[in-house]
């Protein structure tokens, strides 16, 4: 098995981090993979330090979907007899994967496209329909993703796959948990109640907050954590989120941390996770608030439904409702000892079991095995 990973994004994001994650991996099973990126970006970088920095392949394509220079690496590394299967992450980058391969015959390597983002429009125009035919498997991170796949582009039905991703959540160390609750100056009793992501309006920090702020006067001892920072546009959103906060009289019971390096530590420290994602593609930061102990509440938002059963390993409501989030903080809040143990107990298992790291990698490999032992097409 002979695989090259193949993304040319310049961003460093969880799609970004994602394709770094599995080639370490599969690297450390053993696996013959190399990566084509751009030089000189994060993602490099990442391998680098990882001490991959020899598996790289250099693209820097000038146009989108498809330039000589790319062709001319691409169509060198399928006819070297290097590659048996190509990986991308990147739906702009199938277009330059797939026609490097024109004429190639037995040569040609199988395609697999990794898809993160729920597809918005119908790609069933001939451009697609010539550049995305080729794919042999379309793995999407929900059945969501999935469905809509099968509904808007050009790939057969049974090519599409639905692989979750997984995730290594060893136990945190308690003296990084208290290292992390000192160091954001956490109260040390009382409920802490918390949010992780990028603030930004379709993360929905300001409903949580209004949430929060209708449940504090009956818990006195409860305090809100925002772990996050604004990017671009974002910073107007922040700046209203935060005069809403000064102006509510509970500014003291609220925690901007900032960027936080230290996820799986904050999460230890909360009791409640409370998402407020208009839209969440996947969900990652629930599963790591699941698995960290948290009474998790989710938005019926993308992916997370998938992830949550509603009364049985978390709580859900609808995106923007307000109302439906209070009524769900007051529960988690109001939990008997042996009803959040339940929960909490429940949430554990599944990430064990549906979300762990060894049934992710065995899945993918069984996948590239399967593609390989296909006839040619």
């Amino acid at each position: 098995m002979k695989l090259l990973f193949f993304n040319t994004s310049g961003a460093w994001g969880g799609q970004e981090m994602f394709s770094g994650e599995l080639f370490c991996m599969l690297r450390d099973a053993g696996v013959d993979v190399r990566f084509a990126l751009r030089p000189g970006w994060p993602l490099e970088q990442h391998l680098v330090d990882a001490g991959h920095g020899d598996r790289v392949v250099p693209v820097s394509p000038t146009r989108r979907y498809w330039d000589r220079a790319t062709d001319r690496v691409l169509r060198a590394e399928y006819r070297s007899g290097r590659v048996d299967l190509v990986h991308c992450f990147v739906s702009s980058d199938v277009p330059y994967a797939t026609l490097a391969a024109r004429f190639l015959g037995r040569a040609r390597p199988r395609f697999v496209h990794h898809l993160q983002m729920l597809p918005g429009h119908s790609r069933k125009d001939p451009f697609h329909r010539l550049t995305y035919r080729p794919l042999d498997r379309v793995v999407a991170i929900t059945r969501q993703i999935a469905d809509r796949v099968r509904e808007l582009w050009p790939v057969r039905a049974d090519r599409v796959r639905t692989i979750y991703y997984g995730l290594d959540l060893p136990p945190v160390d308690a003296a990084r948990v208290d290292a992390v609750r000192a160091r954001y100056g956490l109260a040390a009793s009382g409920p802490r109640v918390g949010l992780v992501g990028q603030i930004c309006a379709i993360k929905g920090q300001l409903e949580v907050f209004r949430a929060f702020a209708r449940v504090a006067p009956d818990h006195p001892g409860a305090t809100l954590v925002f772990a996050g920072t604004p990017v671009g546009t974002e910073m107007d959103y922040d700046a209203a989120l935060r005069r809403e906060v000064e102006a509510s009289g509970i500014a003291d019971r609220v925690v901007f941390t900032g960027f936080c390096d230290e996820v799986p530590a904050l999460l230890a420290n909360l009791d409640v996770f409370a998402l407020g994602s208009y839209h969440e593609p996947f969900g990652r930061v629930v599963i790591e608030a699941m698995a960290a102990g948290c009474v998790t509440i989710g938005t019926r938002a993308g992916g997370v439904p998938e992830i949550v059963d509603d009364g049985v390993d978390g709580l859900l409501y609808e995106p923007r409702d307000v109302d439906g989030l209070e009524a769900r903080l007051r529960a988690a809040l109001a939990m008997s000892a042996e009803d959040r143990a339940a929960l909490v107990a429940a949430a554990r298992e599944k990430v064990a079991t549906r979300f762990g790291m060894a049934r992710f990698l065995d899945e993918m490999r069984g996948l590239y095995d399967e593609v390989l032992a296909e006839a040619p097409r």
